[in-house]
């Protein structure tokens, strides 16, 4: 950078991550804005946002920033003062300056610092108001990535004991009991306080929404609100970094397929401007997202006849399948039902990101669709990878544990519920016909029932098959540990853990079973 600031790589480094999160915030506020332009406590949070970081800027010398903050700051106070009135083109210029303020964030981001001033700073470069400046992130700790990952394991393995304590006491005395009891309250809480410092609230991604979904309309010369709740909803922060780009593509699908024209909408006694709603919520151990709008919908003959003509299914398959299995083609590679190509959509990419980079989370997606109405689009995540709630089940004399993500529904079968079709059984379940495999089979346990008595339903992104068993022992927090390198990879087995009783049970790979149907 041209100026000369201030070296000090802590000082530099607080104002970076702040000032970061600032302008997350200032970016869907500026949106909020557009579409609330009399908020006059909205336009003052805009304007201290853009004034704070000015403030930072210009401790440590940042002269660009600071005339740059400076112009937006100016044009916002004529704002606040009624001077000027709210208009697309303001939003757009202070929208210019948030993204110049962005660009010169990044630049002191990566502005190499040397050594010798990274171990003693030059005095001379340090203004005098500085050596008074006040600690900037004093709510947060930072810490090596690798140490959470340690506290993790251990965690883990204090997990494995607790459950084995809790099953001896089944048949302690009542000293015994209470132990247990503590030991499984202590460790439930050491678990989730270690669990929550890999958290981070999903606003980190929703906050970039709102101008995505803005500047896409603008272009399509549609008119449209993006309405988000749940944003402090947390998650692992590795999750929140896969989950980004399948949501990027549902919002464009949304505003490109689903939202239809002003005028269109107008002509069937709609609003003019369209409605998408994010949100996302908690649900036990799952997080929910969800992508709602209330646009045309998604018009399974359509679907069925684009897949037709480019080969995807055939009109005997056709026949066979119920309106949830034609509207899910559109998770097929390749797929597309827009009759021009443009940037946005007609290449037959976006709906096969969302559901690779789901199954690989470990995740389902659920589309409901009504036409002329609109789509909701429900994606059900883990709040973790490394410990998960699992559904226990035995088939012949082995255990196993279902990743409880993954579970739909668990069902109690006969023979007469059971099909043959092309050589496969299939289950019949509300108008669907679902893919039965049979866990026994797949890995070869001894004993049990020849056929199982219940069936286990899950599911993966779009995909629905059902696992057959013969017992259902309940649901239990397990650890996910490898099989280590002498064993590898085993083509159904995500890994194993050990159970209270001390017995290894094996942790079903839902995806590979999935793709190999």
């Amino acid at each position: 950078m041209s100026e000369e600031i201030f070296e000090d790589p802590e000082m530099i480094k607080a104002f970076v991550e702040e000032a970061s999160e600032i302008v997350g915030s200032l970016e869907a506020d500026l949106i909020k804005l557009e579409n609330s332009p009399e908020d006059l406590d909205l336009l003052n949070r805009i304007f201290r946002g853009f004034h704070t970081i000015k403030g930072m800027a210009g401790f440590l010398g940042l002269d660009r920033l600071v005339e740059v903050t400076h112009a937006a700051e100016t044009k916002l106070d004529k704002l606040r003062k009624g001077e000027e009135k709210v208009t697309p083109e303001i939003t757009d210029a202070i929208l210019d300056a948030l993204d110049t303020t962005k660009r010169l964030i990044d630049e002191v981001r990566i502005s190499p610092i040397s050594e010798e001033s990274a171990e003693e700073p030059d005095e001379t470069h340090v203004r005098p108001e500085l050596q008074q400046l006040p600690s900037l992130e004093i709510h947060t700790v930072r810490t090596d990535v690798k140490r959470l990952d340690e506290l993790m394991n251990l965690v883990g393995e204090l997990v494995i004991e607790r459950n084995r304590l809790l099953q001896i006491s089944k048949t302690g005395d009542d000293d015994l009991q209470d132990v247990a009891a503590r030991i499984d309250l202590i460790t439930s809480q050491l678990q989730m306080a270690a669990l929550r410092m890999r958290m981070q609230p999903i606003a980190t991604i929703f906050n970039r929404y709102p101008r995505i979904v803005r500047d896409l309309a603008r272009d399509m010369g549609k008119e449209v609100e993006l309405i988000i709740s749940g944003e402090e909803t947390e998650l692992d922060k590795s999750i929140i970094e896969e989950i980004n780009d399948p949501l990027v593509h549902l919002l464009r699908n949304a505003v490109d397929h689903g939202i239809e024209p002003p005028e269109e909408r107008e002509s069937l006694g709609k609003p003019r401007k369209g409605r998408i709603s994010l949100s996302a919520y908690h649900v036990a151990n799952t997080i929910v997202i969800e992508i709602q709008d209330d646009g045309r919908g998604i018009d399974p003959d359509k679907i069925a006849q684009k897949a037709i003509e480019k080969g995807i299914i055939t009109e005997e398959r056709l026949r066979e399948m119920s309106e949830r299995d034609v509207i899910n083609l559109i998770f097929t590679p390749g797929f597309s039902t827009s009759d021009e190509i443009n940037n946005v959509s007609g290449r037959g990419v976006g709906m096969d990101v969302v559901k690779n980079n789901v199954k690989r989370l470990g995740g389902m997606v659920e589309v409901e669709s009504s036409v002329g109405q609109g789509t909701k689009i429900q994606i059900k995540l883990p709040l973790t990878l490394a410990i998960i709630q699992s559904l226990l089940v035995m088939s012949g004399e082995e255990v196993y544990a279902i990743p409880l993500t993954s579970v739909i529904e668990t069902i109690k079968v006969s023979p007469d519920n059971v099909r043959l079709i092309g050589g496969r059984e299939m289950i019949y379940l509300r108008g669907e016909i679902l893919p039965i495999l049979k866990l026994k089979e797949i890995f070869g346990a001894e004993g049990g029932k020849p056929n199982g008595e219940y069936v286990i339903i899950i599911g993966l992104a779009e995909m629905r098959i059902g696992l057959a068993v013969d017992r259902v022992l309940g649901e239990e927090e397990v650890v996910i540990k490898s099989l280590g390198s002498l064993l590898g990879s085993i083509p159904g087995i995500a890994g194993a853990t050990v159970m209270g009783d001390g017995r290894v049970a094996l942790i079903i790979d839902v995806p590979s079973l999935i793709n190999a149907v």
